[in-house]
């Protein structure tokens, strides 16, 4: 039931962006790694996953959004469920630069019908994916009928 995978990708052309969304165009060598655990049940699912981005070009001085020469990142999925009752939380935390963000949820499920409540929290350093978005906590219901 556990799987290990590692990915590592290279591109000529990665695009990034500054504060004023000015592009800037480098290559890049990105590695991902992950360890999995799932018993081919969806509904129970661990998976935790760590990156790596190196830009092979010297960074700007006008300093990139959510990324840095190198960037490192950790992810984790937690999914579990309990008759009718699922558990789920998501998150990630970047390393460089600091980042967080994490997205706990809980979810009631019957003959079809879906109802899912949970929050969204970002936070981090000013430039960083969380602190970009640090002003865009909030709390979510979804309801859901498949027919």
């Amino acid at each position: 039931p556990f799987l290990l995978r590692l990915d590592t990708a290279y591109q000529d052309q990665a695009l990034f962006y500054d504060r004023t969304f000015n592009g800037w165009v480098a290559p890049t060598i990105e590695t991902a790694a992950g360890i999995e655990y799932q018993n081919g049940d969806l509904r129970r699912t661990i998976l935790v996953e760590t990156r790596y981005r190196r830009i092979l070009k010297n960074v700007p001085d006008t300093n990139l959004l959510y990324v840095d020469q190198d960037s490192i990142d950790t992810a984790m999925l937690g999914r579990w469920t309990f008759a009718r009752i699922e558990l789920e939380v998501r998150g990630t935390h970047g390393l460089q630069p600091r980042s967080f963000m994490v997205r706990p949820q809980i979810a009631w499920r019957h003959r079809g019908f879906t109802v899912r409540t949970g929050v969204v929290v970002p936070r981090g350093e000013d430039r960083s994916f969380g602190g970009w978005y640090r002003r865009n906590r909030s709390a979510y219901l979804m309801l859901r009928k498949d027919f």
